[in-house]
């Protein structure tokens, strides 16, 4: 008891910090991005929405494969569709049950044909969009600073830190050849429009895959009209881009 009293009453050891080892041997310059820093918070939004989006449209694709397999096989369609770990595998899933739709399905022959159609122009429409999804999930992220090189007498003498003239951009971190990261930084595209368009056309797909869903369970509901999708804004880079790719 008294053992157990005196270590209840003894200081806990202060937790180790790895900033520490770093200062101490002299490497605290070293960039080690918190991803909460202010220049990546438009690219960790995007990023996190385009996710989110992507993982609710398979969702109610997962629904759309229970309704093509039928009512009495629900909970086994699921089991399948969730055994399957890879997106593309369980859209090809959802392929192969078109292929193969039974006819004691709610639907009349018409209206089979019509949900075939449409169904498959979805899945081709998001087979497209995977590799945006890819890219935004697996190339890793840093930023550099660009701005004019030559400064004024003026900007000298009314700024505390130079680097206040330059901007901070965020780009692939391709300084390990990651080939995603190396892919992007050739073709100098805009991240966040990237981005921003995969996320708008996912969500419109996941919409249209929530209407069909309602027809196929509501027959005296009208079929909704296949939505447009946005078309690739040109990319158009900032001033900070500009005067970076001027330099090379």
């Amino acid at each position: 008891m008294e053992r157990s009293h005196i270590a209840l009453h003894m200081k806990k050891p202060k937790p180790k910090k790895l900033s520490t080892w770093f200062e101490r041997n002299g490497l605290h310059g070293l960039q080690l991005h918190r991803f909460t820093e202010s220049h990546f918070e438009k690219h960790v939004k995007l990023i996190g929405s385009l996710l989110l989006a992507w993982n609710d449209l398979h969702e109610h694709l997962a629904s759309v494969f229970a309704a093509v397999m039928g009512k009495p096989h629900w909970a086994r369609s699921f089991a399948i569709w969730h055994a399957t770990r890879n997106d593309g595998g369980k859209r090809r899933l959802l392929r192969t049950a078109l292929a193969n739709l039974q006819g004691e399905l709610e639907l009349d022959v018409a209206a089979r044909a019509h949900a075939i159609r449409e169904i498959s122009w979805i899945l081709d429409a998001v087979d497209k969009l995977e590799g945006f999804r890819d890219d935004s999930a697996h190339t890793p992220l840093t930023y550099r600073f660009v701005g004019n090189s030559i400064l004024d007498f003026g900007d000298i003498l009314t700024v505390r830190n130079l680097l206040e003239l330059q901007q901070q951009i965020v780009v692939p971190q391709a300084g390990f050849s990651n080939p995603m990261a190396l892919r992007l930084s050739k073709s100098q595209r805009d991240l966040l429009v990237e981005y921003r368009y995969a996320r708008d056309r996912i969500l419109i797909l996941r919409d249209y895959v929530v209407a069909v869903e309602c027809v196929w369970w509501n027959p005296p509901l009208p079929w909704a009209r296949r939505p447009s999708l946005p078309e690739r804004r040109p990319d158009r880079p900032s001033k900070a881009k500009a005067q970076h790719r001027k330099k090379k």
